[in-house]
C-alpha cells in the first residue's frame, strides 16, 4: 500500500507520459505528412522539367506550369497553383560544365518555368527547362513550412 504522501504520483507519471508520447506521435505522424509533400513537389519539377524537354513540340512555359500543378494537386495536403502561367525564373546560367545552376529561388507560392537554348560549335543546340516551386505546407497547430525544390533537365538536338 502506497504512503499518504506517494497517492497522486502514478496518476501524476501517467499523466505526464501520456501526454509525452502523444507528443512524440503526432510530431511523427506531421514529419511524415511533410516528407510526403516534399517528395509530392519534387516528383512534380522533375515531371515538369522532362515534360519540357521530351514532347515533340516544344511546350510554353504555361503548359509546363499548369502539367506541374495537376501533379500538385495529389498531395497530401494539396493546393493549387495560384498563377500556373509559368513565371519566368530571372536567370538561367549554363556554365562551362554543362549544369544549369537556375535562376534565384522564388519568394512567392508559385510554380517558376525557364528555359535556355546554348548553341554549340558542332551545330548541336542544347535546350534546358527548369522548373522551381515553391510551396507553403501549413498542418494543424504547427507553423507554416516553407519548401523549395528545383529541376533542371536537358535536350539536344541537330
Amino acid at each position: 500500500m502506497a504512503r499518504r504522501s506517494e497517492r497522486g504520483s502514478t496518476v501524476a507519471e501517467a499523466a505526464i507520459t501520456i501526454g509525452l508520447f502523444l507528443f512524440l506521435t503526432i510530431g511523427l505522424l506531421g514529419m511524415g505528412v511533410v516528407f510526403y509533400d516534399y517528395q509530392t513537389i519534387s516528383n512534380a519539377a522533375r515531371e515538369g522539367a522532362r515534360y519540357g524537354v521530351i514532347a515533340v513540340n516544344t511546350p510554353t512555359s504555361a503548359q509546363v506550369a499548369a502539367r506541374v500543378c495537376s501533379m500538385l494537386s495529389t498531395g497530401a495536403a494539396p493546393s493549387t497553383c495560384p498563377t500556373p502561367t509559368g513565371n519566368a525564373v530571372p536567370k538561367c546560367v549554363i556554365p562551362p560544365d554543362s549544369k544549369t545552376t537556375g535562376g534565384t529561388i522564388p519568394t512567392t507560392d508559385d510554380v517558376y518555368v525557364s528555359t535556355c537554348s546554348v548553341k554549340q560549335a558542332n551545330n548541336l543546340t542544347i535546350s534546358y527547362t527548369e522548373v522551381d516551386i515553391r510551396k507553403n505546407i501549413k498542418l494543424p497547430l504547427l507553423p507554416s513550412i516553407p519548401m523549395h525544390t528545383t529541376a533542371a533537365m536537358r535536350k539536344e538536338t541537330n
